[in-house]
């Protein structure tokens, strides 16, 4: 049975849950995480032992097991309870660090650790250049935000998540959904901070990564294997390596969470297509000798060095990754490429892009 992981992983201690788990190290677990008692109960609604496991007293046939990172910040106190019994068949509750009832259920763990009883999350007024002008979050009448048209009322985002931030000048805003945070865009398509790779090369794959600080890279193979590195504070250079035994085409998949990222390196591997969602540190790319025909770097912010020489990409391919750098500029190079002489490297330049 797989273990499924919430939320991003963070500088707190996780907390693991599976059947073997007695009360007491759950318990222990969740103070160590945010700093609040909690209470878990038995079916019958009297406490559980401490030396009883999970499995003693998980109501129905939940059997799922997972690690939990939670953000005291932002996950609310009342969504603990219904979190945990609807993913684990537990029922349980929040106290404050001193077995204290928490009076108001709407405020953060943070604010309840703080003592903050008063404090709500407040709907938030949304503002960025990408099309989100005149779009705000509101909040239902059951506590769940969406986002409507400033001026129409008008729902644009269904009002389905615990909490919502800002949209960012780019146009992504993070959002909170089942205790799970992570990144929509203006129409409510979900995002994440990664690259996805097709490929199909055959033997020794690597991925060179620079510049790494904080969090954690996971890379997931195409073929059911994966692996990840969790990076502490100072920086980190880490290369990734992968054996294939044959070159059926895959998706490779590489996820950043809560990393700090600026280069990622490919040379001499089958790549045919890259696809760059939001890595807002991330400063260079290179991907030279690669048998690359497309590239989307998702218009990151902080690129500013791309290295593609060497590749398949034709003059529509260059032209449409054009379109996708952002505005701020950089150094690309570009040749040996099929459409190096006949791309229109104005569409670039014009975004302060100079070329090598």
């Amino acid at each position: 049975m797989a273990k499924k992981v919430y939320g991003t992983p963070n500088n707190r201690p996780p907390i693991e849950v599976s059947g073997n788990t007695k009360v007491k190290t759950f318990k222990e677990q969740f103070k160590a995480n945010c700093g609040l008692t909690l209470r878990v109960f038995k079916l019958d609604g009297t406490l559980a032992d401490d030396n009883q496991t999970l499995a003693d007293i998980r109501a129905g046939a939940k059997t799922t097991d997972g690690t939990c990172h939670t953000r005291p910040e932002k996950a609310k106190v009342k969504d603990v309870s219904s979190f945990y019994k609807r993913e684990f068949g537990l029922i349980v509750g929040v106290l404050t660090a001193d077995n204290a009832e928490i009076p108001n259920k709407n405020v953060t763990l943070k604010a309840a650790l703080e003592g903050k009883f008063d404090e709500e999350p407040k709907s938030v007024n949304v503002s960025g250049d990408v099309d989100t002008d005149n779009i705000e979050a509101f909040e239902d009448d059951n506590g769940l935000y969406g986002f409507r048209d400033k001026a129409t009322g008008k729902v644009v985002i269904e009002p389905k998540f615990e909490w919502v931030e800002e949209f960012d000048e780019d146009g992504f805003a993070e959002v909170e959904l089942d205790c799970e945070f992570f990144i929509i865009d203006k129409n409510g398509k979900r995002h994440f901070n990664g690259v996805v790779i097709t490929s199909n090369h055959k033997g020794s794959f690597l991925i060179q990564t620079r510049g790494n600080e904080g969090g954690v890279i996971k890379v997931e193979w195409g073929n059911g294997s994966s692996e990840e590195f969790e990076f502490d504070y100072d920086s980190n250079h880490f290369d990734f390596e992968y054996e294939y035994k044959d070159d059926t085409t895959r998706t490779i998949v590489i996820t950043f969470e809560d990393i700090n990222s600026g280069e990622i390196w490919f040379k001499d591997v089958n790549i045919t297509s890259i696809a760059i969602s939001k890595i807002a540190t991330l400063e260079s790319l290179g991907c030279y000798e690669c048998e690359l025909t497309s590239l989307d770097t998702g218009g990151n912010p902080a690129l500013n060095n791309l290295r593609i020489e060497s590749n398949k990409l034709d003059v529509a391919a260059l032209n449409a990754l054009f379109s996708s750098l952002n505005a701020n500029g950089g150094k690309i190079n570009i040749k040996y490429n099929p459409g190096t002489d006949g791309c229109d490297r104005s569409i670039a330049e014009t975004k302060g892009w100079k070329f090598e």
